[in-house]
């Protein structure tokens, strides 16, 4: 029962005094009324009860002061007003005091109950209010009821604006989902859950809270009626877990990242717990021991070799870093740093330890250098000409080298102390330390300064000075360090260099070989008299034009110009070409800036003309010397062809009357294609012998079937006398399909028997030759490949080189020269793959590029020409006699000659249409003598008549009078072809 009494400005307890003071004399009053207005005797005073309730429930058992306030009310107004007080008044009274005695009896224990639970709830809600973790209570429309302190200064928020408001408005929008359904999941169980849950505090912050959330249901046991959740901040915490995985995921990043092995090792018995990947780490077993790794061995190392490290610590308990020695995987001994730190147990023994060691192998050997080379400086500095000298401060010496003693005319320990007052006059020692004093105030160097010094003794010198500031571990200048270098040669040399400039233009046009100076556009800038000389033309007709004009008379420049390639190479290049009857190496050299741009070129013609003949007379030579060494075999097949001739031949002698016919047809059978393979044998012979062909008289011809013939010539060296010393060379063949080449037969046949015998004698103990070709877009290749030793790296690219040989002086060093020199006459290549040991394989390509041959009907034509007057010069009388007889069964008229002379002076007395001369006469050759013709007549055609091997290109034909060439020995179709050719030119 609650009383308003504050209302009328009463305390509670008043109020409740106020009312049963009324109550109580109400109840007087109205006893008073009955007994003496009334006049009746109260019988049932039950009215009383009224008060005595209500003392009870107030006052508890101190109601029984009211009941026996009332009872002697009660008796005193029933004695007065009737004067008869019953047995039953008093029965009244004593059951109105055990009314009150029992209600405030009742009372009194349920206020203690009701106190207990005040007291308990108070209890409570300081608990949750004041706890220090924040508690938070919502009811089943997720509407907050309770909210803590605790959680006031997580969130910043209030009771009073949170108390009412929706749960979401404390959870962030981004995982709001995701809290509701842990906030779901916790509704649905019967049971505690830990969750993680984001608050989002009233500034905007988010803080991360571990929430023991559960239900609180109604007494059924099923309403919910409230969800408690108390939780802790474990924002800071989970920080703290994030830092902690990175520090360990950046610890494990840094051991992993190590160089050097890192090792984490039981103390009791060495076996590694842990170890980065330079330690092994997946490589290892489960109880692999430090020492069986780094010592191969089953004990750690003793004292008497090296002592262990491992052992050392334990024995210490304090960390060490030490040199030590280990093995590597090969057994090879490393010097080594090992870093090892002991890990104590609980009890202070060492359980663990940690380990990393460094290879010092090759800082050990550095530092030895180091000192091998701070030892080198000092004697350098000691002994370097130049003079070196440290000063400090204030300019005084503190370390000279012998050169600057000698100059200054001391030694170098009386020197130290002293200034440079004391060796040089006064107008030079100041200038000497106003550059000092520059020096370490700007604390920039003097470079290379050029000046005149005085000595005391009035003796002059020319040096060049570089000074720099010296530093101390601070940064702060100490001092000067400098460097003087005596120039007074030099500036004489310099004098003498002006004066010689004047002679470097004599000295250019000195230089016997053609030189000129090109800038990038191959423009030429400056040539020697030399080059004039060889281009016949005026100085002022050469600057500024090109190369390629003067010297190819083109206005762009060749294929093989060496220029193009040494544009892209930006090294010399090189290109041998003839000029007249001249050969030169047309050199090309680079002109480079400092950022090493192309800025010009110096052009270096140097006549090769009698070296070209020397190398092709070693050339000739080594074809001689491959000819000798198939000459024993060409014997042998010839003995063995003559034999099976000579054989059937006298078995037809004796027996050619009792044979019959078929048996002698076959005889002669046998003895027609002997006859046949013995011609082949010498065919093969006479293309190896050939000399180069020019490729204007390159014929179309199969690589695999010069494959096939190269292996058959050979076989003798390869098969026959292989077999007779017990060595057995295989050849195998992998030819594919091939189109037909436009090339020389002669010359691939060369190059397949140079590689032949090479592979021979690469393979001294047996061995493999492969030989396969096949054809790839525009172009054939084929490769060769043995067995052999093989090429080092070291001379790979020399082999192609000109008398490059690893034979021995026997050897002229030219096959490989050779055969690299025709395949780019044929327009190809060859490289070389070899591994030491392991064979070679060389690769050539040639590309197909077959020219339409002469059309069979225009060749018959040409046979039929009219007759016309033909001149014959050859100083051999068989050879003018059948050129005659030649000529004149076509219908021509034909004038001989002996000489070169008289064929001139012939040709001067009378008109003829054609002229034939042989190369090789002893008066004139017939390169002199075909311009002399054409110096006289100009439209008649010449011919040369040569058995030499004449390379040449029609456009340096035509430059020296010559219209074709004849090779000896003709044959009598050609010769009347390209006789009749010229003809037919010359009248059109």
């Amino acid at each position: 029962m609650m009383l308003k009494g504050h209302t009328l400005g009463l305390t509670p307890e008043k109020a409740r005094l106020l009312v049963l003071f009324f109550t109580i004399a109400a109840c007087v009053a109205l006893t008073f009324y009955v007994g003496f207005i009334m006049g009746q005797q109260i019988v049932y005073p039950h009215f009383f009860y009224i008060p005595i309730i209500l003392a009870g429930l107030w006052y508890h058992r101190k109601a029984i002061y009211a009941a026996l306030f009332l009872s002697v009310v009660y008796i005193l107004i029933t004695h007065l007003s009737t004067q008869i007080v019953t047995l039953g008044s008093f029965e009244r009274c004593v059951i109105l005091i055990a009314v009150a005695y029992i209600i405030g009896l009742v009372s009194e224990k349920r206020a203690k109950v009701q106190e207990e639970l005040r007291r308990t709830r108070d209890y409570l809600d300081s608990l949750i209010r004041y706890a220090n973790a924040p508690v938070i209570v919502w009811n089943p429309e997720f509407r907050i009821t309770l909210f803590n302190y605790a959680f006031e200064r997580l969130t910043g928020y209030t009771a009073d604006e949170v108390i009412g408001q929706e749960l979401s408005m404390l959870l962030p929008e981004a995982s709001q989902d995701e809290s509701r359904s842990k906030i779901a999941r916790t509704l649905s169980a019967n049971y505690w859950e830990l969750v993680e849950i984001p608050i989002l505090c009233k500034n905007g912050s988010v803080r991360l809270a571990l929430w023991n959330s559960t239900n609180i249901y109604a007494s059924d046991g099923k309403t919910l009626q409230a969800t408690i959740a108390q939780g802790i901040d474990i924002t800071e915490r989970k920080q703290a877990e994030e830092k902690i995985r990175q520090q360990n995921e950046l610890l494990n990043n840094v051991l992993e990242s190590l160089t050097y092995p890192f090792y984490v090792i039981d103390a009791k018995d060495y076996t590694i717990k842990l170890a980065n990947s330079a330690g092994g780490l997946g490589s290892l077993s489960k109880n692999s021991t430090y020492y069986a790794l780094t010592h191969e061995r089953s004990k750690p190392c003793g004292a008497s070799e090296h002592p262990c490290p491992l052992e050392e610590v334990k024995k210490t308990k304090k960390p060490i870093v030490v040199e030590h020695i280990h093995y590597d995987e090969d057994g090879n001994v490393r010097n080594v740093e090992v870093h090892a730190y002991p890990i104590s147990d609980s009890e202070g023994n060492v359980a663990q330890i940690i380990e990393y060691y460094v290879d010092i192998s090759a800082s050990k050997r550095a530092k030895e250098a180091l000192v091998q080379e701070r030892d080198l400086l000092q004697a350098l500095i000691g002994n370097i000409p130049d003079s070196i000298y440290f000063k400090d401060e204030k300019s005084r010496f503190i370390r000279v080298n012998k050169a600057k003693a000698q100059h200054s005319g001391t030694t170098p320990e009386d020197m130290v102390g002293k200034t440079d007052f004391d060796f040089f006059s006064l107008e030079q020692a100041n200038k000497m330390l106003e550059d000092e004093n520059r020096v370490i105030e700007s604390n920039r160097p003097l470079v290379k300064k050029v000046e005149k010094i005085t000595h005391k003794d009035g003796t002059e010198h020319w040096v060049s000075t570089t000074k720099i500031p010296r530093h101390n571990e601070n940064g702060e200048v100490i001092g000067t360090m400098g460097i003087s270098r005596d120039m007074t040669e030099r500036k004489k040399i310099e004098e003498a260099l002006r004066t010689s400039a004047q002679q470097w233009r004599a000295t250019f046009d000195a230089i016997s070989d053609p030189i000129s100076l090109l800038d990038s556009e191959r423009r030429i800038l400056r040539c020697n008299i030399a080059m004039k000389n060889l281009l016949g033309k005026p100085f002022r007709e050469i600057i500024g034009r090109t190369c390629c004009e003067l010297v190819d008379c083109r206005p762009k420049p060749l294929k093989e110009c060496p220029f193009l390639y040494m544009q892209q190479t930006h090294r010399r290049e090189t290109l041998v070409l003839p000029i007249g009857d001249r050969w030169f190496n047309d050199a090309i050299d680079p002109l480079l800036d400092e950022d090493s741009n192309l800025i010009g070129a110096v052009h270096i013609m140097s006549d090769i003309t009698e070296r070209k003949k020397v190398e092709e007379t070693l050339m000739q030579s080594e074809k001689l010397k491959v000819l000798g060494e198939m000459a024993g075999g060409v014997a042998h097949d010839f003995n063995n062809l003559l034999a099976i001739i000579l054989g059937n031949a006298q078995l037809l002698e004796k027996g050619v009357e009792r044979y019959r016919l078929e048996e002698i047809k076959k005889r002669l059978r046998i003895i027609a294609r002997t006859a046949y393979e013995g011609g082949e044998t010498v065919r093969r012979l006479q293309y190896f012998t050939q000399r180069e062909i020019s490729r204007e008289d390159f014929t179309k011809i199969d690589l695999n079937e010069i494959v096939r013939e190269a292996i058959t010539s050979t076989s003798p060296r390869w098969k026959d006398e292989a077999e007779a010393k017990g060595i057995t060379i295989k050849i195998k063949e992998e030819l594919g399909k091939l189109p037909p080449l436009l090339g020389s037969r002669s010359e691939l046949m060369e190059v397949l028997t140079n590689f032949i015998f090479n592979a021979l004698e690469a393979m001294p103990e047996g061995g493999e030759i492969t030989i396969k070709t096949e054809a790839k877009e525009n172009e054939v290749l084929l490769y060769f490949s043995d067995s052999g030793k093989g090429i080092s790296d070291r001379i790979k690219d020399r082999i192609f080189d000109p008398f490059f040989t690893t034979k021995g002086p026997k050897a002229s060093g030219l096959g490989l020269s050779v055969s690299y020199g025709i395949i780019k006459h044929h327009h190809g290549k060859i490289k070389v793959e070899s591994i030491k040991g392991k064979g070679a394989t060389f690769t050539i390509s040639i590309p197909i590029c077959l020219q339409a041959p002469q059309d069979e009907g225009k060749l018959k034509d040409l046979e039929k020409i009219s007759s016309g007057k033909i001149l014959v010069i050859d100083d051999e009388e068989g050879i003018r006699e059948v050129l005659g007889r030649i000529f004149q069964d076509k219908g021509h008229r034909v004038t001989l000659a002996k000489t070169s002379r008289k064929g001139l002076d012939k040709f001067k007395q009378d008109n003829f249409d054609l002229v034939l001369t042989d190369l090789g006469m002893p008066e004139m050759s017939g390169w002199e003598l075909a311009k002399k013709i054409k110096e006289i007549d100009p439209g008649t055609p010449v011919g040369l008549i040569t058995g030499w091997a004449v390379a040449n290109t029609k456009e340096n034909m035509k430059k020296r009078g010559v219209d074709f060439i004849l090779s000896k020995p003709f044959d009598y179709n050609k010769v009347i072809r390209e006789v009749h050719a010229a003809l037919e030119s010359k009248k059109r």
